[in-house]
This record gives structure tokens, C-alpha cells and sequence, in this order.
């Protein structure tokens, strides 16, 4: 592993996983738009 923090923008909140396959991987940030991914980033500054 090479430690990388990462992001998972949710976008099918609730509503399984579609056509991707389920993961174990578990992210540092779970959001669930591109929005909200950035209004977070411009709070941390």
C-alpha cells in the first residue's frame, strides 16, 4: 500500500453500487458530489 489518502464521491448514495462492483477499499472522505468535495476544501483554508 502506498498510504495515499483518497476521496469517494458517492454519487449513487443509497442506491447500491450500479454497475460497478462492490469494494472493500475504504476511503479518508466519503462525499457525495464534486460540490460538496469542494466546499470542504475551501472550509479546511
Amino acid at each position: 500500500a502506498l498510504s495515499l489518502a483518497n476521496v469517494w464521491v458517492d454519487r449513487q448514495t443509497g442506491r447500491g453500487t450500479g454497475m460497478t462492483p462492490p469494494t472493500e477499499a475504504q476511503p479518508n472522505l466519503r462525499v457525495t458530489s464534486m460540490a460538496e468535495l469542494v466546499a470542504l476544501h475551501r472550509a479546511e483554508r
